[in-house]
C-alpha cells in the first residue's frame, strides 16, 4: 500500500507473544476521537515497539514486561501490547523506561511523544503526559537545583517543564528567576540538535502552561528575536506559536513584515500554525491576509530555511485569499505559483516504494510516516513525521534513500520536482548521518546548486565527527548574497568553524555579519548531547 490513507485499520493488536507462533502485529493508525486532529497513540506505540524489536531482538514482550517491572514500572505482556499498539496511551514514565532499557538517547522518545500529542490533540498538556508524575517538594527541589545551579542537559530542562506543568500555579518563583531560566532555554533551543533539541523545545512548550513562565518566555523570545542581527530565529518562533495571547500574535505579525527573509519565513511558519489553531481573531486574521498579499506581490512565494516560507502559510489561508495570493505571486515570478505548493505525488510514491523495499518489512506505520514527511501540505505535520522517524530504527535507511534520490536529482540522471527536492533536503537536515556527509558537503559547496542553503543547514546538523572536514565557507561569509551568508554563518556557528573569529575581526566585512559571528562565538557550537549507540541501521 503506497498511498497510505488518512486513517487505516488496526490489524492484529495482540503483539504480546502470548500465542506461540503468532506473527507480530502490524501497527497502523486508529480513528481520531472528537476534537483530535489525529490519534497520536499508535504512532507513539509504533516508536516503542519498533525500537524494542530492533534493539532487543532476542527479548520477547513477556520478558520485556519483566524488565519493566524490575525497574519500577508495573507491566505485563497485555499492557505492553496495548501500549505498543496505541490502544492504551503509554505514560511518560513508561516511555522513559523504554529509553533506559533500550539504551536510547535520553528524552528523545519522550520529546516525540509530547510533540505527537500536542499536534494530534491540540492540547499542550494531556492526561497521558502528566499521569504518574511526582510533584513532591523534594523532587521539585532536585529538578530546580539541576537547572538553576548546574549546566542542564535536555533531560533536565524536560524534567523542569514536566514539573511546572504538573504543579501548575502552585510553583512560585521570582520573575527574575523565570526570566533567567527562559533566556538560557530559548537560546539553547536554537542551537540544539536531535534529542537535545526535542527535550528543550518540549520543555519550553510545557512552560507555556504556567502564567509567570509563559510571560517570561514571551519576553525572552521577543527580546532575542528583536536583537540586532540575531542569527537564530526559527526555533524560538516555534515556541511563540504555542503562546495564545494578543502579544504573541502581534509579535508574529510584526516579524512577518521584517526585511530579513529567514525572519519572515520563520514568522510565516508560526503564523500558519497559529491560524490553524484559531489563535488569531477576525481582525488579526484580516491583517495577516493583507500582509501576505503584499509580501506575495513584492517577493513572490519565497522559501527560506528548513521550510517553504510563505508557501506553508498560504496553504492554510481561506480559499478566496489563497486564490488571489497565488495569482499575485504568479505575476511576480512569471510562472504558475500553484505548481510549487505540493510535490508530485507519483515522485513521492517512488521514494516511498524505495523505503519500503529496503526496509523489507510489512509496516503500514512506516509507510504512513514517510508519506506524511514528504507529502503532507502542513509544514508542522511534515516536521513531526520526520522527527518521529529520526527517533526510530529507520533513520539511517531513510537518510540513505533520500541521499541517493537527491544525488540522482543533482546529477541530472533522474531529476525530481523542485518542491520534492527541497523536502528531501529537509528530511536529510533532520535524519542525516555520517554516511551522507560527503554528499551534503558537495551540495553546501556547489555554487550552482539551488539546494545549497539546505545543504549548509544539513551539514550544520550532522553529529560531531561525522565529516573529516568542514565546508569551505569563507567566500560565502564574505560574499554578496546576504541570505547565503547568513546560512553559512549558521553552519559555521553550529560546527564551531574558526572562520567566524577571522570574520569578526575584519573591518571590511559588514557590521551585521560581524555581529552574527560574535553571537555564534558566544553561544555556539551546536548542542548534540548523547547519541544512541544501540539503535541499529534497519538496512
Amino acid at each position: 500500500m503506497l498511498h497510505p490513507p488518512a486513517e487505516t485499520v488496526q490489524e492484529d493488536p495482540d503483539i504480546s507473544g502470548q500465542r506461540r507462533g503468532r506473527p507480530p502485529g502490524r501497527i497502523a493508525e486508529l480513528a481520531a476521537s472528537d476534537g483530535q486532529v489525529f490519534n497520536p497513540e499508535p504512532r507513539i506505540g509504533w516508536l516503542l515497539r519498533s525500537n524494542r524489536l530492533a534493539c532487543l531482538p532476542g527479548v520477547s514482550a513477556r520478558q520485556f514486561a519483566v524488565l519493566l517491572a524490575d525497574h519500577g514500572v508495573p507491566a505485563d505482556p497485555s499492557r505492553v501490547s496495548r501500549w505498543e499498539t496505541g490502544l492504551v496511551p503509554a505514560t511518560l514514565e513508561v516511555v522513559a523506561a523504554y529509553e533506559r532499557l533500550i539504551d536510547l538517547d535520553p528524552g528523545g522518545l519522550r520529546g516525540v511523544a509530547l510533540f505527537q500529542r500536542r499536534v494530534g490533540t491540540g492540547q499542550l498538556v494531556s492526561a497521558s503526559n502528566l499521569a504518574g508524575l511526582r510533584d513532591d517538594p523534594a523532587h521539585l527541589e532536585r529538578v530546580l537545583d539541576a537547572v538553576v545551579d548546574g549546566e542542564p542537559d535536555g533531560c533536565a530542562w524536560f524534567e523542569l517543564g514536566l514539573a511546572v506543568a504538573s504543579v501548575g500555579e502552585r510553583m512560585v518563583l521570582p520573575q527574575s528567576l523565570w526570566r533567567s531560566l527562559t533566556n538560557r532555554l530559548v537560546r539553547q533551543v536554537g542551537i540544539s540538535v536531535g534529542s537535545a533539541y526535542l527535550g528543550r523545545v518540549e520543555a519550553a512548550n510545557l512552560l507555556t502552561t504556567h502564567a509567570s513562565a509563559r510571560n517570561a518566555l514571551a519576553y525572552s523570545i521577543g527580546e532575542m528575536l528583536t536583537e540586532a542581527d540575531v542569527p537564530v530565529v526559527t526555533d524560538p518562533m516555534t515556541i511563540l506559536q504555542e503562546i495564545d495571547t494578543p502579544q504573541a500574535n502581534g509579535l508574529v505579525l510584526r516579524l512577518l513584515d521584517q526585511e530579513q527573509i529567514s525572519t519572515r519565513s520563520a514568522a510565516a511558519w508560526a503564523a500558519a500554525v497559529k491560524l490553524g489553531r484559531g489563535h488569531f481573531d477576525e481582525q488579526e486574521a484580516a491583517r495577516l491576509e493583507a500582509l501576505v498579499m503584499r509580501l506575495a506581490r513584492t517577493h513572490g512565494l519565497e522559501r527560506g530555511g528548513s521550510f517553504s516560507g510563505l508557501l506553508d502559510l498560504v496553504d492554510v489561508l481561506s480559499p478566496a485569499a489563497r486564490a488571489v495570493i497565488l495569482n499575485a505571486a504568479g505575476e511576480v515570478r512569471g510562472e504558475p505559483a500553484a505548481q510549487e505548493l505540493a510535490p508530485d505525488l507519483q515522485e513521492v510514491t517512488a521514494v516511498l516504494a524505495q523505503v519500503v523495499e529496503e526496509a523489507d518489512v510489512d509496516d503500514p506505520m512506516l509507510e504512513r510516516l514517510v508519506w506524511l514527511a514528504l507529502a503532507d501540505p502542513r509544514a508542522e505535520h511534515r516536521f513531526l513525521a520526520v522527527f518521529t522517524l529520526q527517533q526510530s530504527p529507520f533513520r539511517a535507511l531513510l537518510a540513505r534513500v533520500a541521499g541517493r534520490r537527491i544525488e540522482a536529482h543533482l546529477s541530472g540522471a533522474d531529476p525530481v520536482q523542485p518542491e520534492l527536492a527541497h523536502r528531501l533536503m529537509v528530511v536529510l537536515s533532520v535524519v542525516g548521518t555520517p554516511a551522507e556527509a560527503d554528499l551534503l558537503l558537495r551540495i553546501a559547496e556547489d555554487n550552482s546548486s539551488p539546494l545549497r542553503g539546505m545543504g549548509l543547514i544539513a551539514v550544520a546538523h550532522l553529529p560531531p565527527g561525522a565529516s573529516v572536514r568542514r565546508p569551505r565557507l569563507e567566500r560565502l561569509l564574505e560574499g554578496p548574497d546576504e541570505s547565503l551568508a547568513r546560512t553559512a554563518a549558521y553552519c559555521a556557528g553550529m560546527t564551531g568553524d574558526p572562520a567566524l573569529r577571522r570574520l569578526m575581526e575584519r573591518d571590511d566585512v559588514p557590521l551585521n555579519r560581524r555581529r552574527a559571528a560574535q553571537w555564534w562565538i558566544a553561544h555556539g557550537p551546536a548542542i548534540h548531547e548523547a547519541q544512541a549507540g544501540r539503535r541499529p541501521d534497519r538496512s
